[in-house]
């Protein structure tokens, strides 16, 4: 875990129960794009390129960001050297057009 349900612990629990969390576009990404993981893979490849051009937020690419970090940190933590790290962090990085490490 990332210590996303952190990111709110120091609000009352009303403003708590309507704050969304800094995952939550990322998921509902993922969530709402899972129906067409079927697909055969050029079909899926290409439909998949095509919906994150048309719907990726910046509220969702700050919600990529924050998981590239805490994925890169994650990696170094576990002594994983960084051109591994940054191999393995690389299509979040083309997601949000961001340079790797």
């Amino acid at each position: 875990m990332y210590g996303g349900v952190a990111e709110i612990g120091h609000l009352p629990p009303k403003a708590q129960a309507i704050t969304k969390l800094s995952a939550n576009p990322f998921i509902f990404a993922i969530v709402a794009f899972s129906r067409f993981s079927l697909l055969l893979k050029w079909p899926f490849s290409q439909l998949y390129k095509l919906f994150m051009r048309l719907s990726l937020t910046e509220e969702a690419k700050q919600s990529f960001r924050q998981l590239v970090v805490f994925a890169t940190k994650g990696l170094l933590a576990a002594e994983i050297c960084v051109s591994e790290a940054t191999a393995q962090c690389k299509p979040l990085h083309s997601l949000v057009r961001t340079p790797p490490l």
